[in-house]
């Protein structure tokens, strides 16, 4: 029987645990400043690759 692995946070890449949500952790874990310094990095990178190809 194949089994999933766990969710893991895309901003910390703590494994989020069986039944936690991942909304719940990012709320509780991170604050709004580190959450938006994570969305602008990862849409300047999108922004970046999409011009190279």
């Amino acid at each position: 029987m194949a089994t999933r692995a766990n969710l893991e946070c895309p901003v910390c890449h703590d494994e989020i645990g069986y039944g936690e949500q991942l909304v719940g952790h990012l709320l509780d874990e991170h604050s709004k400043k580190k959450l938006a310094e994570f969305i602008a990095t990862e849409t300047v990178s999108m922004e970046e690759n999409d011009i190279s190809e």
